[in-house]
């Protein structure tokens, strides 16, 4: 009689137990299928640094020959030399400096004249 209550008592424990393992076979799926995506994301994102790194022409300027240099769109470009023009001056601007100190000048005994007649 005692056997027959043990044996109850662990089959009713059983239909529980199966149960939750039911939930956890569940889970354990679940759990699964969000580790292909994450791990489908993590892939995708290496290839396409590989990729975008493959298509660089150049990284430095060592990469791309003389007279060139390397972009920041990562791809070769000409060096374009500036050549630098020298303007010369006829009067040198001492003539502009004469007028303008001149102007100064003049300005002042003005005021100087005006402020003496008051």
């Amino acid at each position: 009689m005692l056997s027959l209550f043990f044996s109850f008592r662990q089959k009713r424990c059983e239909k529980p137990l199966d149960d939750s393992l039911g939930f956890l076979k569940m889970m354990r799926k679940n759990a699964n299928a969000a580790l292909a995506v994450l791990l489908a994301i993590v892939v995708i994102i290496i290839l396409y640094a590989i990729i975008i790194n493959a298509v660089k022409e150049c990284r430095s300027d060592n990469d791309c020959g003389t007279e060139r240099y390397c972009g920041s769109d990562f791809k070769c470009h000409e060096m374009k030399i500036v050549q630098k023009t020298i303007v010369q001056n006829e009067y040198g601007g001492w003539k502009a400096a004469l007028i303008l100190g001149a102007a100064i000048i003049t300005a002042a005994i003005i005021l100087r004249w005006k402020k003496n007649l008051i």
